[in-house]
C-alpha cells in the first residue's frame, strides 16, 4: 500500500460489515470518478461471508488498481464495529496524507466543492468539515477549534463529513482508545475535537452537501437496538464531559446542539422515539436524568410521553409511517409481486423509486404520478392523478414526507374510489 500511497495523498476509507451489494452499487458509482482524482479506495471489511471480498476482487480484476480490500475480524464484544474504524484510521495514516472516514450507503457528491476541496488539501489543513448549514454561516478557513465545536459538532457526528490529515489521526489515536466504549462516529469525532485543544491544528469548514444517500440506506442502528437515550448519554458522560477543560465554557452548546439540529429532543422528539420503541419507563429512570442537558423541552414531557401506549404515539409520529411502516409494507408488496402506483416524484418519490429497483426488485411499478405530471419525463409510465383509479395497480403508494400532506392526498384518492386499504405512506 505504501508505494500507491506516494502517488496518492488522500484515500477515501470504507469500513463495511455484510453489505456487499451495498459496495458493488457504491463502487460501480464512484470508482471512476475516484479514479479521475488519484484517490485510492480501502475497503475495510468484517463481513461474516466473502462475498464483500469478492466484489472487491471483481472490480480490481477489471484494472482498478485504486482498490484496495482488508480484512479485519471484529472483537466479539465489539457491537458498533469501534475498533476497527479506529486500527483502520491509524493504518490509513502511515500510508496517506490523508484519510476521508466514509459510511457504504453515503456516497460523496465530489463535483459540488472539489475546488475549495483540492486548495485545502494543497495547504495542509488538518481538518476540513463538508456539510450544508442554513444557519447564514459560510465556508470558513482557520477555524477557532472552541468556535468549531461550538458550531460544528453535531454535524461533525455525520458518516462522510470530514476529512482528516494523518498528522492529527496520530495525536488522535490515544483518545480513540479512551473513547473506544462509544459509537464508532462519536469515537472519531471526540479524538477529532481532544486532539485540536492539545496541539495547533488547521480546520476548515466548507458549507455544501456533501454526500447522498444510496438506496441501501438503512435505519440507525442505535434506532434498531432500541437505545438512542443510552446513546446520547454516553455522548454526554464519555465524550462531551470529557473533552479538555479549554472547552469548559462551550460544552453546554454543543450538548443543546442535539436537540436544536437533530430534533430528536424536541417536543415532537419524544412522540417520534416513543413510536419507535426508543422511549420507556425503564429508559427513562436510567438515562432521564441527562435529556436537560440536551434539550430545552421540560424532562416531564419525555416521562409522560414514556408512559402512553406505543400505538398512539405511531399513529402521532411525524416520522413513524415512512421509517418503519412504509418499509414494511415495500417488503411485504415485494415478497408477494406486486403490482404499484406511486404518487409523488420528488427527491423522496426519486429515492423510493431508486429502492424499488435495487431492493424490492420484485415490485412491478405500473406507472407514476403526480400533480406536475405533465412536467414529468421518465422511463416509467406518466399518468395524471385523476387516471389513477381506472389504472392497473394493486397498491398506491404516497411518497410525500409532510404527514399532512399525505393525508390530504390521501383524503382526495379514497373519494375518486380508490379503496383506502389499497393506499399507504412511504
Amino acid at each position: 500500500m505504501r508505494n500507491e500511497a506516494e502517488k496518492n495523498s488522500l484515500c477515501i476509507l470504507i469500513p463495511t460489515y455484510n453489505r456487499s451489494d451495498t459496495v458493488n452499487y457504491y463502487l460501480e458509482h464512484k470508482l471512476d470518478e475516484f479514479k479521475k482524482h488519484h484517490f485510492d479506495v480501502i475497503i475495510y471489511d468484517s463481513s461474516s461471508n466473502h462475498y464483500t471480498e469478492n466484489i472487491t476482487q471483481k472490480y480490481i480484476n477489471m484494472g482498478y488498481s485504486l482498490l484496495k480490500y482488508v480484512y479485519y475480524e471484529d472483537p466479539a464484544d465489539d457491537l458498533y464495529g469501534t475498533q476497527k474504524v479506529r486500527d483502520a484510521l491509524v493504518e490509513c495514516a502511515e500510508n496517506y496524507e490523508y484519510v476521508w472516514l466514509c459510511g457504504d450507503t453515503t456516497m460523496l457528491l465530489l463535483e459540488e466543492y472539489q475546488c475549495e476541496l483540492f486548495k485545502l488539501l494543497e495547504h495542509k489543513y488538518d481538518v476540513i468539515h463538508i456539510y450544508p448549514n442554513n444557519h447564514g454561516i459560510r465556508s470558513q478557513n482557520d477555524m477557532d477549534y472552541k468556535l468549531f465545536l461550538e458550531q460544528f459538532y453535531w454535524s461533525m457526528t455525520h458518516w462522510c463529513s470530514f476529512i482528516l490529515s494523518k498528522r492529527i489521526i496520530r495525536e488522535m489515536n490515544k483518545w480513540m482508545t479512551k473513547y473506544l466504549a462509544m459509537h464508532y462516529v462519536s469515537v472519531v469525532v471526540f479524538a477529532v475535537f481532544a486532539s485540536l485543544a492539545e496541539e495547533n491544528f488547521k480546520i476548515a469548514y466548507i458549507n455544501k452537501d456533501v454526500y447522498k444517500y444510496t438506496p441501501f440506506r438503512t435505519t440507525a442502528t442505535s434506532y434498531v437496538k432500541k437505545d438512542i437515550l443510552r446513546g446520547y448519554a454516553e455522548v454526554i458522560n464519555v465524550g462531551i464531559n470529557n473533552l479538555p477543560r479549554e472547552y469548559d465554557e462551550v460544552k453546554h452548546i454543543a450538548k443543546k446542539g442535539f436537540s436544536a439540529n437533530t430534533g430528536l429532543f424536541s417536543w415532537q422528539g419524544a412522540v417520534d422515539l416513543r413510536a419507535d420503541g426508543n422511549l420507556t419507563m425503564k429508559q427513562m429512570q436510567k438515562y432521564g436524568k441527562h435529556l436537560s442537558q440536551v434539550t430545552d423541552v421540560p424532562v416531564g414531557w419525555y416521562y409522560f410521553w414514556s408512559m402512553i401506549p406505543q400505538k398512539i404515539a405511531m399513529k402521532l409520529s411525524n416520522s413513524y409511517d415512512v421509517t418503519v411502516k412504509g418499509n414494511e409494507k415495500l417488503n411485504e408488496l415485494n415478497e408477494k409481486e406486486k403490482r404499484l402506483i406511486l404518487y409523488g416524484t420528488g427527491a423522496h418519490g426519486a429515492s423510493i423509486l431508486e429502492k424499488i429497483k435495487y431492493l424490492y426488485t420484485k415490485i412491478q411499478v405500473t406507472a407514476i404520478s403526480d400533480k406536475n405530471w405533465m412536467d414529468i419525463s421518465s422511463a416509467y409510465c406518466v399518468i395524471s392523478p385523476e387516471e389513477i383509479p381506472e389504472y392497473e395497480y394493486d397498491y398506491i403508494a404516497i411518497a410525500i414526507v409532510n404527514k399532512k400532506i399525505y393525508k390530504e392526498v390521501k383524503k382526495t384518492f379514497v373519494k375518486s374510489g380508490i379503496p383506502e386499504k389499497q393506499i399507504f405512506h412511504v
